[in-house]
């Protein structure tokens, strides 16, 4: 009781699911209270007739038999419809919070409009924003499809690809559908992967991430504490064990502006692009980190840089590297230093990581630290 009440008064708690910030997470705490309410009235009733009874009919000595009774019609008639009731109650409520949690929101995609001469930046159009979310051991990857650089081959915009951190106008609802899997060419195999489960408690429930199979997970965040260049971040985190670095599988959400994620969008859509020759004099560091990325580093096998050749599908997409404030999983801040510990030895940081790389030196390390500073 005492370990129940000391982890109860925790002052800074970023995962209380009892401090909503969306109407998803207010419709669940709206109904988490009555039920709450309810099975604490019956646990104390029922606990204090027990007590009651021990008390007062317990054997005063060995010849202290109590008298037997026929039990009460009307009281059993009573304590049985009662809970009756109230399962039926609860029930219902349920099944209804069910359905409207898990239905699919009413009106158009969210696209984004070309700058125009009034605005620099594209402009949100529409009421929802898809977004595939794909978890693997032992990060999430997120898609918007739609949202990216038109592909001048078919005239079709293509899909923002990025990792850990999930970027949400505020005040618009958000639609995630959510699978397990792992990508190709990874250590352990292209596969289906193993199940997760997503959950950011201050926006909404959790979902399963179930290998082969899709789910769908609502969720929005509230407006009126977000304004253009104050974005808000919840936090969340894998709720399913799923191997040795699950604890390591954490969710960062970002709830923004819409001008600010309209913004945010149209960063994300430009490419990188190489360094050029002539920077291997002014930058020579960050020029020689792309050699080494590209190259014998290993790097380009498992990631992705729009407009460089690296173009590996296993871990995270790489191009805007710097628009993120986490990396690993969402468990490190971005910042060199943590870079370095990383690239040392990912397997230490994080144990189990399907980044497995050769021995890097120093040198190297601050090389490819220098590149990865300019990917933003």
């Amino acid at each position: 009781m005492v370990a129940l009440a000391a982890s109860a008064c925790a002052t800074n708690a970023p995962m209380d699911s009892l401090k909503p910030k969306g109407p998803e997470s207010r419709y669940i705490d709206a109904r988490f209270f009555p039920v709450f309410w309810i099975a604490v009235g019956v646990f104390v009733l029922v606990a204090g007739l027990v007590t009651y009874c021990i008390v007062r009919f317990r054997a005063r000595s060995d010849d202290d038999t109590p008298v037997q009774v026929h039990g009460n019609t009307k009281l059993e008639v009573t304590w049985t419809i009662i809970p009756f009731l109230l399962l039926v109650g609860v029930g219902i409520t349920s099944v209804i919070g069910i359905f409207h949690l898990y239905r699919t929101p009413k009106g158009s995609s969210i696209a984004l409009t070309d700058a125009s001469a009034t605005s620099d930046t594209p402009q949100l159009q529409g009421d929802v924003l898809q977004v595939q979310v794909f978890a693997h051991r032992w990060w999430f990857e997120y898609r918007y499809p739609g949202l990216g650089r038109v592909d001048p081959a078919t005239g079709q915009p293509g899909d923002i690809v990025t990792a850990n951190e999930l970027h949400i106008p505020a005040g618009k609802m958000v639609r995630l559908t959510i699978t397990s899997n792992e990508p190709a060419a990874s250590p352990e195999g292209r596969g289906p992967g193993v199940i997760h489960n997503y959950w950011i408690p201050a926006l909404a429930g959790k979902i399963y991430a179930i290998p082969g199979h899709i789910t769908h997970l609502n969720l929005e965040a509230d407006s009126k504490l977000i304004t253009d260049g104050h974005p808000v971040t919840y936090y969340g985190q894998c709720s399913e064990y799923c191997g040795l670095s699950h604890a390591n599988m954490r969710i960062r959400g970002v709830a923004q502006s819409p001008a600010d994620f309209s913004a945010w969008v149209g960063a994300q859509r430009a490419l990188a692009h190489p360094p050029s020759d002539a920077e291997q004099f002014t930058n020579a560091d960050a020029y020689a980190g792309y050699k080494l990325f590209i190259g014998s580093g290993g790097c380009a096998t498992c990631h992705s840089v729009n407009g460089t050749p690296a173009a590996g599908q296993v871990g995270p997409n790489l191009t805007h590297l710097q628009t993120r404030s986490v990396f690993a999983g969402a468990i490190f801040a971005l910042n060199d230093t943590n870079l370095r510990t990383w690239l040392r030895n990912p397997q230490a940081a994080k144990p189990g990581a399907n980044m497995k790389i050769r021995k890097l030196n120093e040198d190297e390390i601050t090389k490819l630290i220098a590149y990865l500073d300019t990917l933003k």
